[in-house]
């Protein structure tokens, strides 16, 4: 796990992935749409006890870009939810709680859709919205 420098008129800030993950876990905490955390491979993380992934790295990806940051996170959605709207809805959200805990925008947010749930069973996909 490695930590994303910021350079500021103060100094250098070192944040880590901690943070990162309580904002995104956060954020999905706020919204209305059935989505839900999921690693890389597609495996679910338990969605009624997200705050114990707090400080985990699973379901996120982070990099460095010059004075900024790219975010990509993993997720599966519920058959019958919009992929279009269920993803504007996390992009702008994510965006707008990163700007408010850290005062910097992301370079760019991505959001892969690993799988579509739908009663027993889980359809893997990999679908990847970008702004």
């Amino acid at each position: 796990m490695a930590n994303i420098s910021i350079k500021t008129k103060y100094g250098d800030i070192q944040l880590g992935y901690r943070l990162f993950s309580k904002i995104i876990i956060d954020t999905l905490d706020e919204l209305d749409f059935n989505i839900f955390l999921s690693t890389s491979k597609s495996k679910p993380i338990n969605h009624s006890n997200y705050k114990n992934f707090i400080g985990d790295d699973r379901f996120f990806e982070l990099s460095q870009v010059d004075e900024s940051f790219d975010v990509k996170v993993y997720i599966q959605i519920n058959f019958g939810t919009s992929i279009s709207q269920s993803t504007e809805a996390l992009i702008s959200s994510l965006n707008e709680n990163f700007s408010k805990a850290i005062g910097i925008q992301p370079n760019s947010i991505s959001v892969v859709i690993t799988g579509i749930k739908s009663q027993n069973k889980t359809s893997k996909k990999h679908l990847e919205v970008k702004r």
